[in-house]
């Protein structure tokens, strides 16, 4: 597989389910649409015995988590403080001040990121110490981002994730213990699109042909994209039901 997804060139690992995918990833394209994913190694070394269950994940899910959370953490102010204990206290005041406007960039986060690690519970960044902090004192002075830096020291960023898989188009990441996750409403919507494809291609059997449950489930591909969102992110609204989304679904 040739490696073509280049915005976020950092070391990628994926070990969910015993999967292994370094820097790789693919392009699938669905008439006039794209969809990027990193893949895992073992599939496309055809290792069936190493591949587990997540073979793949979309490239956006990854760089959002990745920017997400290097923008809590560098505008932290309480977290950043350590790593400036070497500077003057006059260049410490100067680049805490500058965290509250600071951008970040494709560049930027290439620079930042050595790796990123995903399990199935946990995705794990590893960020350049020297390169970071190098990097927000330029910034804050208005100078150029040093792009020759070597870094042997690593600031580890991890949080715990849940990954599941979506109606369409591989797997997602969602992170935070904040959310409630209602598995009845995720399988309702997923079972929804599993038996609309089976109906697409003719593939269903005799009895579910019959069976008007499956037809309602076919049904919830109608519910509008921020329902199904939230649904997926565990951040429905608490009055949210199989019933209520048949209901909104007919809409």
């Amino acid at each position: 597989m040739k490696e073509i997804f280049s915005r976020f060139p950092f070391s990628l690992v994926i070990v969910a389910s015993r999967i292994n995918a370094r820097r790789n990833a693919s392009i699938i394209v669905l008439g006039s649409t794209f969809f990027c994913y990193y893949v895992s190694q073992a599939n496309i070394q055809h290792k069936k015995d190493l591949a587990g269950s997540v073979n793949k994940i979309p490239g956006d899910e990854i760089e959002n988590i990745v920017k997400q959370e290097i923008a809590a953490f560098i505008s932290n102010k309480t977290i950043i403080q350590p790593y400036l204990n070497n500077y003057a206290l006059e260049v410490q005041n100067k680049i805490l001040s500058s965290l509250e406007d600071l951008k970040l960039n494709d560049q930027i986060i290439r620079l930042i990121v050595h790796k990123v690690t995903i399990s199935k519970d946990n995705i794990v960044l590893e960020l350049n110490t020297n390169i970071t902090i190098k990097i927000l004192e330029n910034l804050a002075y208005n100078k150029e981002i040093p792009i020759n830096i070597q870094d042997t020291e690593f600031i580890i960023i991890k949080k715990d994730i849940k990954i599941i898989s979506t109606p369409s188009h591989g797997n997602k990441l969602i992170i935070g213990d904040e959310v409630k996750y209602n598995s009845t409403l995720i399988k309702a919507i997923i079972k929804g699109f599993y038996y609309y494809k089976l109906w697409k291609d003719g593939k269903l059997s005799p009895e579910q042909k019959k069976s008007s449950y499956v037809y309602r489930l076919m049904n919830l591909r109608f519910l509008p994209p921020n329902i199904v969102e939230d649904v997926l992110n565990g951040r429905q609204a608490a009055e949210i039901t199989v019933k209520k989304l048949h209901k909104i679904a007919k809409l």
